[in-house]
């Protein structure tokens, strides 16, 4: 089958075109539930996680079709921040090794 893939029904109803002769019946719908956290995540990762998680799920946009989005997303960030806390120690420095 030829041509653009259509849009989800929520995207519609959000745009103002949502026509009911046009509403997918079988389009999947995942459940709006947060995912379970994984327990290897950093302490800072853990409390993107719990704040972000809450955030989404508030504005109804999380589901467990997330998990890995949401878990990459916590790890960058939490890498981010012990990077931050090692240059406002130590400051911008870069070693340079000699072989």
């Amino acid at each position: 089958m030829g041509g653009r893939p259509g849009k989800p029904t929520q995207l519609k109803v959000v745009e103002g075109t949502l026509r009911k002769d046009r509403i997918n019946a079988s389009e999947p719908t995942p459940k709006a539930v947060a995912p379970v956290m994984p327990g290897w995540l950093s302490p800072k990762s853990k409390t993107a996680w719990k704040d972000l998680s809450l955030t989404l799920l508030d504005i109804r946009v999380l589901t467990v079709a997330d998990r890995k989005a949401l878990e990459l997303l916590c790890d960058a960030y939490g890498e981010w921040r012990d990077a931050r806390d090692v240059i406002k120690k130590s400051g911008m420095t870069c070693e340079t090794a000699i072989m």
